[in-house]
């Protein structure tokens, strides 16, 4: 499956190096942004690509290249892999197409009941107009 252009936002993420011979990173923040997938849902949909934190040392470099200071670091090599369209390996994998049995459970408890349940605890107090006939023997 091939990544669209359209589902994309601004420029590509720039990667940079933090020792020499190192491997290049990304800022996990701008790559999210750049596939337009905000507040962590990239790590939901791609659990299994490689991140972790910047140490205070590669904070101050990455700093110094104008980045976010707060990053999760994000190996360049596997997010170009997720840009050209090649991420299969990096989502969840499902063994099975069978919802897990606590779910299955949880639909199985549910009643039939079509209208639904309230406490015993909660009355109606306001006072209700109806027609009834006096008596008057």
């Amino acid at each position: 499956m091939q990544l669209a252009l359209s589902k994309t936002f601004g420029q590509k993420p720039v990667k940079f190096q933090l020792e020499e011979d190192g491997d290049f990173y990304m800022v996990g923040s701008e790559v999210g942004n750049y596939l337009r997938m905000f507040r962590g849902s990239l790590y939901k949909r791609y659990p299994s690509l490689w991140r972790r934190l910047a140490s205070v040392e590669e904070r101050k470099k990455i700093m110094a290249s104008s980045h976010a200071t707060s990053v999760t670091l994000l190996k360049a090599s596997e997010c170009e892999e997720i840009f050209e369209g090649n991420d299969e390996k990096y989502k969840a994998v499902s063994i099975s197409t069978e919802p897990p049995a606590y779910l299955r459970e949880q639909k199985a408890k549910r009643s039939s009941q079509w209208v639904p349940t309230l406490p015993n605890s909660s009355h109606h107090l306001d006072a209700v107009p109806s027609s009834t006939t006096i008596n008057r023997n």
